[in-house]
């Protein structure tokens, strides 16, 4: 791919984000350090390997559909789990195309980027303010709310 004659390959080796270049088919045709890091491979066994084995959707839409967060076709950014190595970590995916000079999709690439940390954070976020078995606000958020109010009403004075 021409990709690697530009020198890109040391750069990309060293992101902290897992990317990989994909035919149109969804087989892999690299993976950088990191993605290989993260779902536990080398670079020799994903070879021709579906992208598919490893990511997978994260939280289905209504319909059973991958969410999207970009809101562009264009440009798809979904949720996604990657299943490999010891655990599996969520990650937000951004799909780009790859043209050739007739303007043809040749290849996609995909930007991985771990969200297991802000997940976790939101979630505890949710448990401070809500009952963990009814869904319902509790106490701290009411407190929280009044202080909220009553700063306002203060500061307006």
């Amino acid at each position: 791919m021409s990709w690697r004659k530009h020198g890109f390959s040391k750069v990309i080796e060293q992101i902290p984000i897992g990317m990989a270049i994909t035919r149109l088919d969804g087989t892999l045709e690299y993976a950088n350090a990191y993605l290989l890091k993260l779902i536990g491979a080398r670079g020799k066994e994903l070879a021709g390997a579906p992208l598919s084995r490893f990511v997978r959707p994260a939280v289905p839409g209504p319909h059973g559909e991958p969410r999207d967060f970009s809101g562009a076709a264009q440009n798809p950014r979904r949720e996604v789990q990657i299943c490999g190595g010891e655990e599996t970590l969520d990650m937000l995916e951004s799909v780009y195309p790859v043209h050739d000079n007739a303007d043809a999709v040749t290849h996609f690439i995909h930007l991985l980027q771990d969200i297991s940390a802000q997940k976790q954070h939101d979630a505890l976020s949710t448990l401070a303010f809500y009952d963990s078995l009814t869904g319902l606000p509790n106490r701290n958020l009411l407190k929280d709310r009044l202080e909220r109010a009553a700063a306002g009403t203060s500061s307006s004075r």
